[in-house]
């Protein structure tokens, strides 16, 4: 195997979020990159930040909901 070869392999991946996904997290290459950063289609680190707070909220309230329902349930059994 060639050197080109090993790096050509070895790809870094970037994760991103884009203006018409913004729930979902992309992994893509330096070209897919540098494509949709030129087509204004990746999210800036502000709005990325407020997703992922706003995510992180509804988890924590997901997660206290179902704590509290166990706890019912052990009260009833």
């Amino acid at each position: 195997m060639t050197p080109e070869t090993i790096r050509k392999d070895e790809t870094v991946g970037h994760k991103i979020r884009t203006t018409f996904t913004p729930g979902v997290v992309l992994t893509v290459d330096d070209a897919e990159l540098l494509d949709l950063t030129r087509q204004g289609l990746v999210l800036d680190d502000e709005a990325v930040a407020k997703i992922e707070k706003a995510e992180a909220a509804e988890a924590a309230k997901a997660d206290k909901a179902a704590a509290s329902a166990e706890a019912d349930d052990k009260k009833k059994g």
